[in-house]
C-alpha cells in the first residue's frame, strides 16, 4: 500500500455500492476484516486445508477494491 501511495498519492474517495465514500485505505481495511471472517468461517465448517478460504478471500478482496 505504501508503494501504491508513493506512485499515486491521495486515493481519492469513491462512492461505491454501499453508498459510502471510501478511500484505498478504507477498502484495504474492509477487505482485511472480511478475509479474517471468511477464514474463521472456513475453519469452523471445513477445518484445514485453507486453500479454499484463501481463494474466496482473494476474490472478495478484488471485489471490494473494484466495487466498494
Amino acid at each position: 500500500m505504501g508503494v501504491w501511495e508513493h506512485y499515486s498519492p491521495g486515493g481519492n474517495p469513491r462512492n461505491g455500492v454501499l453508498g459510502l465514500d471510501t478511500t484505498r485505505g478504507d477498502r484495504l481495511f474492509i477487505s482485511i476484516l472480511g478475509s479474517i471472517f471468511i477464514t474463521l468461517g472456513w475453519l469452523a465448517f471445513f477445518s484445514t486445508p485453507l486453500w479454499g478460504a484463501m481463494g474466496i478471500s482473494i476474490f472478495y478482496t478484488v471485489s471490494v477494491f473494484k466495487w466498494v
